[in-house]
Order: C-alpha cells, then structure tokens, then sequence
C-alpha cells in the first residue's frame, strides 16, 4: 500500500489535495508497516531478551538518517522526484513480497518455542493463563484503564519531540550558518549515534531495568533542549542537541512497546497495543502542527526545539505514575 499508493501515486499527482492524500497513506503505512506489526511479532518470538531483541530492531530506524536520506537526496540529484519516488515504491513493494513470504506470525507456526527453547511446565501453565486473559482485552476495557492511557500519553510526548525535532532537523543545523548539503552530511554522520544507541538500549533495559532506563533517557533529552535557552544559537549545543536526538530518539517507540509488555504482559501485546499505539501516534502527530506554528510566529526552528524540553518533561511526569510492578489484567466479566 505504501508502495503503490504512497510513493508511487505521490510521484504522479500536481495537486495540493493528491499530496495530501499520498502523503497521508505513506504515514499510515509507515506505522502499520513498521512499529506495531514488528514488536508484534518480536513479542510472540522472543521472551527472555526481548528488550535487547526490541533495540537490535530499531537499527532501521537511524539508518534511515544515516543512508536513507543520502540515498534519497542521490536520487532527486539524478532522477528527478517522479522517478526516485518510483524506484522508493518499488523498494517498498519488494520488501513487503519478500517480508509476506518469510515472516511468521508466531514460532508456534514452524514448530518452534519462543527464544527456541521449550516451555516448563510453569511457564506453560501461567503462559495459557495470560493468552486466556489477553483475548478478553476489548477495546472498552482499554479505554478505561489508566494505565494503558498514561502510556499512552507519556510516549506521546516523547516521540512528538522524536518526530518534531527529527522533521526538520537539517533546517535547524541550517540556521547555524550552514549550506544545505553540509547540513545533511552532518546529520547523516551524528546519527551513527542512533544506531550505536539503539544497540545498547536493550541491553541497557535488561541491566538496570525498564523504569530506570525510560526515566535517564527522558532526563538526558530534556536537559539537551534546556540547553538551547543556555547557549543559544553556539554550534557546539546544537552538535550536542543534534547527538542526543539520535541518541534518544532511537529508543522511544521500542520503550512504548517494552513499557507496554510490562505493564500488560507479552500475550496481551497484541490487543492492548490496538489502543495504546493509535492513541500515541494520533497525538505525536500534532508535532507537525506545533513546529509549524512556532516557525511561523517566531522565524525560527530553535524555539520550538527549546520547547520540546517541554513536552518530554511533561512525559517524564506522566511515565513516573505508571505502575510497572505490577501485571494488569481485564475486568472479570
């Protein structure tokens, strides 16, 4: 879908209202092909490494900064927009036939346990208790439990300021003094930072735990935007702001997905992230809007980036009365 009616069709229209469209099913296939359906999966196949598994998968996401755009800003050089948002589709069209024809949904599907080792007989009993209690999730149930809306809500704010921040991160290395070309090497050549973090994140969760790991990366991004009302418009705080970004952000959706599974269990993925996910995205969203506004209004970038500090402060806040102590389970019926 986001091949064919995302690149490709974006390639071919000349209207303000064709854009829109396209743009739109490309965002939508880029959620519903990548976050959810990815940690889905990660959830059903691995249990004991799960958060390291979680890191290692979001590799993707920085190399997308660290190749993608060189790639991409290669191939408007040579091509042309129609054509390189061509071959973009086609891309994504081969990864999505090769991706239909090797991924399973579930270990059980091969013959194969989780982490590729049999259940005991513990593990068993309390993991057809928790399928048995994940299949009553319903959708009200969700929408009425704190937890899943405090989630929700707190990795918005986090990844409104990923997405904001990351969306117009060369216009901001530009209002620096730099050319448009030097911008992008620059931000391509920070965000080997992005992947070494995304690396390590797991590991990081697994050594000193879920609650600790959301709270020191929230504190790091937060005081690297405070720092834009410190030492404003010195290159050497946006060469730091710029490598916390990469650091920071190549964790925050897999810290949404390991929040979740904490908080709900492993089983009940599936159905509690119908809720928490959408939710998350749908307010992120509004990122678009906020940087927008505030480059309107004020003629730069940096003050909104300042305020992003903000916004992840007021996650931070919300994460903190996430009870991550204990499993929630749906109403008795």
């Amino acid at each position: 879908m986001g091949g064919l009616f995302g690149f490709i069709l974006l390639s071919q229209v000349n209207t303000l209202a064709g854009w829109i469209v396209s743009v739109t099913i490309l965002q939508c296939a880029s959620v519903g092909y990548g976050t959810n359906p990815a940690n889905t999966l990660i959830s059903a196949w691995f249990r004991k490494r799960i958060n390291t598994v979680l890191g290692l998968s979001d590799i993707g996401t920085s190399f997308v900064s660290l190749l993608g755009i060189p790639v991409v800003t290669k191939l408007l050089a040579l091509y042309g927009f129609e054509t390189a948002s061509i071959i973009c589709g086609v891309f994504m069209i081969c990864l999505g036939i090769i991706y239909f024809l090797w991924i399973r949904n579930r270990p059980e599907d091969v013959g194969m346990y989780p982490d590729n080792r049999p259940f005991t007989e513990e593990e068993l009993q309390a993991h057809n208790e928790r399928k048995t209690q994940a299949r009553l999730w319903t959708l009200k149930d969700l929408f009425t439990n704190k937890q899943a809306w405090l989630i929700a809500i707190a990795f918005a704010c986090f990844i409104f300021t990923l997405t904001g921040a990351g969306s117009n991160r060369v216009a901001w290395i530009m209002e620096f003094g730099y050319e448009r070309a030097a911008a992008v090497q620059i931000n391509s050549n920070l965000a080997w930072l992005g992947v070494i973090s995304s690396v390590i994140s797991g590991f990081v969760v697994d050594k000193i735990g879920q609650r600790k790991t959301v709270i020191g990366y929230a504190v790091i991004a937060i005081l690297s935007y405070a720092s834009i009302l410190v030492f404003p418009g010195q290159r050497a705080m946006m060469f730091v702001v710029v490598s916390v970004m990469y650091i920071t952000g190549g964790v925050w959706t897999n810290l949404l997905s390991s929040t979740t599974i904490k908080v709900f269990g492993a089983e009940s993925y599936p159905s509690v992230s119908r809720m928490i996910l959408p939710c998350a995205m749908i307010l992120r969203s509004l990122c678009y809007v906020y940087t927008g506004q505030f480059e309107a209004f004020l003629g730069s970038i940096s003050a909104a980036y300042a305020g992003f500090g903000v916004v992840a402060l007021l996650g931070l806040i919300l994460f903190l009365f996430i009870d991550t102590s204990k499993l929630q389970t749906p109403k008795e019926k």
